[in-house]
């Protein structure tokens, strides 16, 4: 590995403090990729063989980078990768995927890309490719696009000439925009309910901080449709996200605020009917009766 980076065929990257994941039904790969990271400088916060356990361990843990094989128990990497692009916190929703198997069938790759996943490394393992595959994550990360029909990395690697393949990267953000756009005014609806059962002075500012967040949003949704340049329609699907990120902020607010009015006006559970003793049995023996009893056996 050293060769590599001095021979400058690869950006030396100072892995410290990147923590990784490791999903993969064979213990002895999890090992060799342990060790592989291990090798780079970084470091291995949780693995799993199986799906729900992948899962489970990366919302937990949430490392910065995922290794996953593609075929496992539960579902495989695809499913895996579905799992965490759904996940309604951005911050767990974006967290980088490289695949890594020997399942590389160009209908593998593709459908890879198209359900997120960042990388695609084919086995057996090349620590050269692997590496290659971490720095473009860190140094050069695609936005994420969260759209109506699409959740992860920007499918679109390069910058292509051609008014068609522009147009089809600008829709993407186009419904990036109005995605973002419509889950800010979801947030505002959960939050109005919410302040009517609160009594709306409570929440007052988490209300109106929800309302500017549609609004901000909605202006971004309108001065994106006129536009076809990428990278215009880009910066206003950003503004649309960010709004979006308040309106949860806000939402979350009113959320503990209700649920802490509900559990203080919650009434006290009912005590337990006292246990009625049972009756005495007849032909019971007193505890002096038994140790009589047990004495005169001795």
């Amino acid at each position: 590995m050293d060769k590599i980076r001095q021979a400058g065929e690869l950006e030396e990257l100072d892995l410290s403090r990147v923590c990784f994941g490791v999903i993969d039904p064979n213990k002895h790969m999890r090992t060799l990729l342990k060790e592989v990271v291990r090798s780079l400088g970084g470091k291995v916060v949780c693995e799993a063989e199986n799906v729900p356990d992948a899962v489970q361990s990366c919302y937990n843990n949430r490392p910065d980078i995922v290794l996953s094989e593609l075929v496992m128990d539960g579902g495989g990497g695809f499913e895996f990768t579905r799992a965490i692009r759904s996940e309604p916190d951005l911050s767990k929703a974006s967290m980088p995927i490289i695949l890594v198997t020997a399942a590389t069938e160009q209908r593998h790759i593709l459908t890879a890309r198209d359900v997120g996943v960042n990388e695609f490394v084919a086995k057996p393992v090349s620590i050269k490719q692997l590496y290659k595959c971490i720095s473009h994550v860190i140094t050069k990360p695609r936005p994420f696009v969260m759209s109506a029909n699409f959740r992860g990395p920007c499918r679109r690697r390069h910058r292509v000439e051609g008014e068609e393949i522009t147009l089809r990267r600008a829709r993407d953000w186009h419904d990036a925009c109005a995605a973002a756009c419509e889950q800010s005014k979801a947030a505002r609806d959960e939050v109005r309910e919410l302040a009517g059962k609160l009594g709306g002075g409570k929440v007052e500012a988490q209300l109106q901080r929800a309302n500017e967040a549609v609004k901000a949003a909605s202006a971004a949704v309108d001065a994106a449709a006129p536009l076809y340049k990428v990278e215009e329609v880009m910066v206003q699907a950003e503004i649309a996200q960010a709004a979006r990120d308040t309106a949860v902020q806000a939402l979350e607010t009113v959320r503990a605020a209700y649920e802490a009015v509900k559990k203080k006006s919650a009434p006290p559970p009912p005590k337990p009917e006292p246990t009625p003793e049972p009756a005495p049995d007849p032909g019971a023996m007193s505890q002096a009766q038994v140790a009589s009893l047990l004495g005169a056996k001795a």
